[in-house]
């Protein structure tokens, strides 16, 4: 019986049902580790999207040493209200990361027997996110074996994305990420109970300053969906900007603040090219720069 088998049954499941999960599920993940294969072979925007899409329908072994009740080695049911505990470790550089796993035998190559849940998608970006890890590591790999599954990492930038239903696009030398909504969700805007420090928006002040194109800057909360409450940042670029300086724009406003953020922040710029949001994000939100008229 394999790890799909003792996952996906159910008490008084019928056959039928239970052949069709199990087969989605295990169809999933394969399609999951063959798009981590394409983009080792070539990382190109085609092979990333292929990737982000598979992330979001796989499902995600996460061993665990905090269960209620006696860690017994294997699998363990959620029915959500069981508290557990995501485990982090140190890798060799320091950075905190989250290991995972595509199947129970990648997960046994890598720790042997250990009580292990899994989280689909969206659901495991959520809760990582909800930690101070750094990266989320795929089938990790061991320095003394050969690897048996494909490895990888995901940052924290693109998991932070993927738990709000969005798809990585770009990553830039300025450290922002582009990002597209893949379907509609709900959107929850307002002013949140504690601002950001003022030292963020004056770095956004003061480099919206030697940028001509902005007319103004406003600030709000933004939510996507069941996603994490962050900023929101609408920008009122002059009328006719070309999309090249836009992109250049989001960049430097992003690499002023970058330094300044905590592992757990994160801001999204919304150009008024968007339109109907940016002017919701007006709406709801404060200003905190407008261009002196000369």
């Amino acid at each position: 019986m394999g790890i799909f088998d003792k996952l996906f049954r159910t008490r008084g499941a019928s056959a039928n049902s239970y052949d069709a999960a199990d087969a989605q599920a295990r169809a999933d993940n394969l399609n999951f580790m063959r798009a981590m294969e394409a983009v080792a072979k070539l990382d190109s925007p085609k092979t990333r999207r292929a990737l982000y899409e598979s992330m979001q329908k796989a499902w995600f072994l996460v061993p665990t040493d905090r269960m209620p009740g006696p860690a017994v080695p294997g699998k363990h049911v959620l029915d959500g209200r069981t508290p557990v505990s995501l485990a982090i470790i140190r890798d060799a550089n320091g950075r905190k990361v989250v290991p995972s796993f595509t199947d129970e035998e990648a997960l046994a190559y890598w720790r042997g027997a250990t009580p292990w849940f899994a989280m689909q998608g969206a659901s495991f970006f959520q809760g990582v996110v909800e930690t101070d890890a750094d990266e989320i590591a795929i089938n990790p790999p061991l320095p003394d074996k050969p690897m048996i599954r494909p490895t990888g990492r995901i940052t924290r930038a693109e998991f932070q994305a993927l738990a709000e239903g969005m798809i990585p696009q770009t990553t830039g030398t300025d450290n922002t990420l582009q990002m597209e909504i893949v379907k509609p969700q709900r959107v929850f805007l307002g002013m949140p109970a504690q601002m950001p420090r003022h030292e963020i928006f004056d770095a956004l002040a003061a480099s919206a300053k030697s940028l001509p194109d902005i007319r103004a800057l406003y600030f709000c909360q933004i939510v996507f969906g069941e996603g994490t409450p962050h900023g929101a940042i609408a920008i009122d670029l002059l009328p006719g900007t070309p999309q090249l300086q836009t992109d250049n724009v989001i960049g430097v406003l992003g690499s002023a603040i970058q330094p300044l953020l905590s592992k757990n922040e994160l801001f999204d710029f919304f150009p008024s090219v968007v339109g109907t949001l940016v002017d919701a994000i007006k709406k709801e939100g404060e200003p905190i720069y407008v261009a002196s008229l000369q």
